[in-house]
């Protein structure tokens, strides 16, 4: 049985990663960097809601990328992928960075989504291809579209976050050894 913070707030129907990524909140140091290679349908879906509320409400989130699904990651994975970051601390006032396609260092969209934007939004996916109030394009291409302001595959765009970009340059040092 799973007993975390969330336990009454995760649905039945949660992969694992997202059981997984709650009950391990208790092993993260305060401050520690905590960087999770995850499906991206906890994005979009309603048993995703406990941990879109951990990521706004509970921890710092940083940056998530989520690959475009036509650019294929991973030849045995059967479902989109997404790298999320957050600190263990509780939520700063910057917004957080959505990236889409191209790879973690060189995504082809990049956005800041305000977090009381995120709050009210089931689908997470549909920001980073459409400039709204909530989201500012800083880098990246601009987003395609046809005409209705997004298209499938689309994904989170923002700016640049430093020190999460240290994080993935240190972490795939530390991998290639």
């Amino acid at each position: 049985m799973f007993s975390g913070p969330f336990a009454s707030d995760v649905s039945g129907l949660a992969g694992l990663y997202v059981y997984f990524m709650l009950v391990s909140h208790r092993w993260l140091k305060p401050q520690a960097l905590s960087v999770w290679l995850v499906p991206s349908e906890f994005m979009d879906v309603n048993y995703g809601s406990a941990l879109k509320d951990y990521l706004l409400n509970r921890v710092d989130l940083v940056r998530i990328h989520r690959f475009d699904p036509a650019e294929v990651q991973f030849g045995d994975a059967m479902v989109s992928s997404a790298v999320v970051w957050f600190w263990n601390r509780r939520p700063a006032g910057d917004a957080p960075e959505f990236t889409f396609g191209g790879s973690v260092a060189s995504p082809r969209i990049r956005r800041r989504i305000e977090r009381n934007v995120l709050r009210g939004e089931p689908k997470w996916t549909r920001h980073p291809g459409a400039v709204d109030g909530g989201s500012v394009a800083t880098q990246g291409s601009p987003a395609r579209n046809n005409g209705s302001g997004m298209r499938r595959g689309d994904g989170p765009p923002s700016r640049t976050c430093s020190s999460s970009s240290a994080a993935w340059s240190r972490a795939q040092t530390a991998s290639s050894f």
